[in-house]
């Protein structure tokens, strides 16, 4: 009774680039490759890996789940060995890869999330607005065909001196109650789309639009595809600099 959509061949190895770039052809495989720990969120976590062939950073989501045991070793700036199934996310809309394994007993098991380095200065890009609307592919372009801005995904980025022009907070009765979208106008004069999780205050308290509104600021965070247009997500309010 072996499930024709499940992948049950022995791992490929292969690298976050090409993992971006040809997307579709590994979608139910199991996949090895190697990255940086840039971002945690709860379960989820973003890697990314340096491509010399190109110059770019190319970034991947890793979804770890509840009861993972390997958690401990997703530290920022750890250097990671991942065995897992690349999926495609329909609920967020991204390619990310799960199903890791790790059983510290047994440390020669093939599919074993491996440590291989600790410490490591994360790779942050700093980008324009314009660079999120780079969606079409050039055709003197390096990056295999998928547009410039699609390269950025999942990986972290910097932007600075953006001014908030207006914010709009999720109300919905849901988790994400408290989570604001932020239209900013960059220094270029290019529109941007920031998202963000619900951020606190030192002091607990939620932040509010009023915080934020018709404020410049810079920010750290990971690019992703949302209504098929590029934002940038901020995960918490220390990623958030008021000029």
């Amino acid at each position: 009774n072996r499930d024709p959509n499940f992948y049950y061949g022995s791992y490929q190895e292969v690298t976050i680039k090409g993992l971006r770039t040809y997307s579709e052809e590994f979608v139910g495989i199991l996949v090895r490759f190697e990255g940086i720990v840039s971002k945690i969120s709860g379960d989820t976590v973003f890697v990314q890996q340096y491509d010399e062939e190109s110059g770019l950073t190319y970034g991947m989501q890793v979804y770890l789940g509840n009861n993972f045991s390997g958690k401990s070793l997703f530290k920022l700036g750890n250097k990671l060995s991942m065995c897992g199934t690349f999926v495609y996310y329909e609920a967020g809309g991204t390619y990310q890869v799960s199903g890791l394994s790790y059983l510290k007993m047994m440390p020669n098991y093939e599919k074993n999330l491996k440590l291989i380095e600790t410490g490591l200065e994360i790779p942050e890009k700093e980008i324009t607005g314009e660079d999120l609307t780079r969606t079409t592919v050039d055709s003197q372009d390096k990056y295999d065909g998928i547009p410039y801005t699609q390269t950025l995904t999942n990986t972290l980025v910097t932007m600075t001196d953006v001014t908030v022009d207006d914010v709009y907070t999720t109300n919905n009765g849901g988790d994400s109650d408290g989570a604001m979208t932020l239209t900013c106008t960059d220094k270029y004069g290019e529109k941007v789309k920031v998202r963000t999780e619900v951020l606190y205050h030192d002091n607990g308290d939620v932040v509010v639009e009023d915080d934020l509104l018709n404020k410049t600021i810079s920010l750290k965070g990971i690019v992703e595809l949302y209504n098929d247009s590029y934002q940038v997500k901020v995960f918490t309010l220390k990623d958030i600099t008021i000029s």
